[in-house]
């Protein structure tokens, strides 16, 4: 994310992040804190009761499962 695919992250298309609470949410986040500093919209997929929902503009919420 942090070299190419960024630079496709249109203003006239939302970004889609699925970021389940799993080994690599953090990663996710970081991918979504930067897409968010370029101005864009992000529609994110996460888990219930995730603390991080301000870094999108909309999201939907799924239920907590083991990451297997």
């Amino acid at each position: 994310m942090k070299h190419g695919p960024v630079a496709m992250v249109d203003e006239n298309f939302p970004t889609i992040a699925i970021a389940p609470s799993d080994s690599v949410y953090d990663k996710m986040i970081s991918n979504m804190e930067e897409i968010k500093t370029r101005r864009k919209k992000i529609i994110a997929i996460m888990s219930e009761g995730n603390e991080n929902k301000h870094i999108a503009n909309d999201w939907l919420y799924i239920a907590k499962i083991l990451e297997i």
